[in-house]
Parts: structure tokens; sequence; C-alpha cells
């Protein structure tokens, strides 16, 4: 008899063990559950201001490229009165051998490759991204050349960003994982 009693109190001396473990481990699981959501929501919401900002910057640079086109659409081709030539007189526009169709061009690259738009008349070459900065985005690393003149190193450059070289007027217009698109434009 003192057998039964004794393993039926033991019994239920183990059932409360357990649930007393099962009770605080569920309280910190809770607490950590919690934490952990908490965490995540608070990234997400960096997330989202950052996307936000990167939306409004994507929307700016569209804005910015579609205006020169729209603007060379309603001119007549040459200079008004009072209007000054991006370019200079005549005799400079004449040097410079015209692309096929007079458009800028955009070329696709990825890292460590070379693209030479207008026939070779400039390259570009794409070293990689970086993904840096505050927020963080992509981050460009190339070099622009020409045959016979030094070359020009790009680094950490962002969407956007312009730069005149040697009669031709680079322009980063995007960046993907894996690539770069920059649009050429003879001047």
């Amino acid at each position: 008899m003192v057998n039964w009693k004794q393993r039926i109190g033991g019994g239920i001396v183990f059932l409360a063990a357990v649930a007393a473990i099962l009770g605080v481990g569920y309280s910190l699981g809770k607490d950590h559950h919690e934490a952990l959501v908490n965490f995540l929501r608070e990234k997400n919401q960096t997330l989202d201001s950052t996307e936000k900002t990167l939306r409004a910057e994507v929307e700016a640079l569209r804005l910015e490229l579609n205006s020169p086109r729209q603007s060379q659409q309603t001119s007549a081709g040459t200079p008004a009165e009072g209007q000054v030539s991006a370019i200079g007189s005549s005799e400079q526009q004449a040097s410079y051998p015209k692309p096929e169709d007079g458009k800028p061009q955009t070329v696709s690259i990825s890292p460590g490759k070379t693209a030479q738009p207008f026939g070779g008349a400039i390259l570009i070459t794409f070293h990689g991204l970086r993904f840096e900065g505050n927020p963080p985005r992509y981050r460009v690393y190339a070099t622009l050349g020409k045959v016979g003149k030094p070359s020009k190193e790009l680094q950490g450059i962002d969407p956007g960003h312009v730069l005149i070289y040697e009669g031709f007027e680079v322009r980063l217009t995007d960046t993907e994982p894996f690539s770069v698109k920059f649009l050429v434009t003879r001047l």
C-alpha cells in the first residue's frame, strides 16, 4: 500500500515539476519572442523609410533624365538668339563625328568587363559594386578611358552621377547586383 501511495505522490511531484519547467520555459520564450518581434518590427520600419527615400531618389533621377530629352525634342536643333550652345561653336561640333542617329548610347556592363560605346571611342571598365553609405546603397567603382588619354577613376559613385570626359558625357543611370548601366552622350 505504501508503495502505491509513494508512486502516486512521486508522479504528482514529477508532473508539478514538468509543469513548472514548462511555465518558466514559456515565459522565457515569450519574452524572447516579443524581443525578436520588436527587433524585426524596427528593422522593417527602417527598411520602409529607406525604401521611400530610394523611391524618391529614383523618381528625381527619372525626371532629371527625361527633362533633357523633352527639351531636345522641343528645340529646333540650333540655338536661338540668347541661347548658348552646350558644346560651343559649330566648329567644335564638327570636330566630333556624330553617332548613328545622333542618339546617346546606353551600355550595360558586368563586373570586370569593358564597354566600348561609339565604336570604342571611349572605354568604360566596371570594377565592381560595394553596398555602403548611409542610407546604404550600391556604389560603383569604374574607370573611364580613351586611347592615348589618361584614364579617370570613378570611385563610389551613385546613380545620377555625371562626368564629362574627353568629349563625352557619361551618366550612371542604374545599378543592379550584377551590372550597371551608363548613358553615354557624345558632346
